[in-house]
């Protein structure tokens, strides 16, 4: 067959192809009567046109079964020889009868790190011959942030978190993070985690780049994974903060966490009135008296009389009990520890007697409250009472000889309660609104 023939048959088969494809379009009864059915169709379009089908799993993709369904004049066409090629990998097996129900299936492998490929389906049965394009896709994977550490956290208002909050990103498509864990370095740079605060403070910075590494701190710290981690600074004022973490730009109902802090107050100026119950330490106590009245007759007869009084007894040593009376307090109030939410110790002293009166103890209305009442302008405290008080060096001796010399010493004097004012907070408030800031 010489080059002018061949030529000829190609245009003629180039005729009959464009006809054939103008009678489908139009519905004419010169149209083939067999149809192929893609993978998630019940039936076959009325064209023949390419169907998409996106690549099941994520990395390392293997295989992916295609199963297709061939119709005859409308019903499923059973034993009908269906024919399979592909651009890239390979197909097993590449030629398939049609079942009883009409389906024939081959399996896809990857071959040479191939995302995709299109695969040719042609089917014959008695009434003709069908063509299908499928093209296989590999599908974008979806990712989700996922909390590893710095939720939770307790520090001090307008202080950094000791601890970076750091999160996680996984793949959204595994059936956990274990194994939806990214550990590809060119995977993991490509992600972008932005960083919002809500509220007063702030993250710094507000956006990063993920990368691949041990978290170092919470759970697993040194496993790797895929992190991006900020620093939190917590804004003025005691109570609970929340800052945003979210991936740019995914595609997954977990592409945002949300982080929550707990800002304690800084210790804080307080005073206050309390009512106080104090010992007091005396000195020597006189013994039991006696007085008798003593008459005389003097030398020209008249008769005079004098009182005298003695002792019946040794001196002794009493401690007499104080009243509940009211005093003044200054001091400070500040948390135990952080974490601690429901307790804050008091120090403090009477300003009448600094050098003589010293408080100590805890704020009653945290213990049932916890961290909403560090907010409050006023609070309760029970406190411990010490001071120095005047003693007796050596009771005995004073007992037995009269010696009774005392001397200043440090002793306990009771409990206290008082009510207190944040004098920290109103002093500051009273200044930003003379300020206007």
């Amino acid at each position: 067959m010489n080059t002018q023939s061949i030529s000829t048959i190609r245009r003629a088969a180039l005729v009959l192809a464009a006809l054939g494809a103008a009678l489908s379009t139009s519905g004419s009864p010169l149209r083939a009567q067999t149809g192929i059915s893609c993978p998630g169709e019940s039936s076959p379009p009325a064209a023949d046109a390419a169907c998409t089908v996106a690549l099941a799993g994520s990395e390392p993709l293997q295989t992916q079964p295609l199963r297709v369904r061939v119709f005859d004049q409308g019903r499923p066409a059973a034993g009908a020889m269906v024919r399979f090629r592909s651009t890239s990998g390979a197909l097993l097996p590449d030629s398939v009868v049609a079942d009883t129900e009409g389906f024939a299936q081959t399996l896809w492998y990857r071959a040479g790190g191939a995302e995709g490929a299109a695969v040719a389906v042609d089917a014959r049965t008695p009434s003709g011959s069908s063509f299908r394009e499928i093209r296989l896709t590999r599908s974008t994977p979806g990712y989700a942030l996922r909390q590893h550490s710095g939720n939770y956290e307790s520090w001090f208002e307008k202080t950094p978190l000791r601890h970076p909050v750091v999160v996680e990103i996984v793949r959204a498509d595994a059936a956990d993070d274990s194994v939806g864990r990214i550990t590809s370095p060119e995977t993991c740079s490509r992600l972008r985690v932005a960083f919002t605060r809500i509220g007063t403070g702030s993250v710094t910075p507000d956006t990063v780049m993920a990368g691949v590494d041990s978290a170092e701190v919470g759970q697993n710290p040194h496993r790797l994974g895929c992190f991006a981690r900020a620093n939190w600074t917590l804004g003025e004022g005691p109570g609970r903060r929340h800052a945003r973490m979210s991936l740019v730009g995914g595609n997954s109902g977990r592409s945002s966490v949300l982080y929550e802090a707990y800002a304690r107050a800084s210790p804080r100026l307080i005073g206050g009135i309390m009512a106080t119950r104090s010992r007091s330490y005396l000195g020597p106590q006189a013994g039991p008296e006696r007085t008798i009245r003593i008459e005389r007759t003097l030398p020209d007869g008249s008769k005079a009389s004098f009182d005298t009084t003695f002792a019946t007894g040794r001196d002794t040593v009493k401690q007499v009990d104080g009243s509940w009376a009211p005093a003044a307090f200054v001091g400070v109030s500040t948390p135990i520890r952080p974490k601690w939410h429901r307790w804050a110790l008091t120090f403090g002293v009477d300003p009448r007697a600094v050098d003589r009166n010293w408080y100590a103890g805890v704020s009653v209305l945290r213990i049932p409250g916890g961290l909403e009442v560090e907010s409050l302008p006023v609070d309760i405290h029970l406190l411990g009472h010490w001071g120095r008080v005047d003693v007796l060096e050596n009771p005995k001796a004073c007992r037995e000889r009269g010696e009774c010399d005392t001397e200043d010493d440090v002793r306990w004097q009771g409990l206290a309660a008082m009510l207190s004012v944040d004098a920290g907070s109103v002093i500051t408030d009273l200044i930003k609104k003379l300020s206007g800031s």
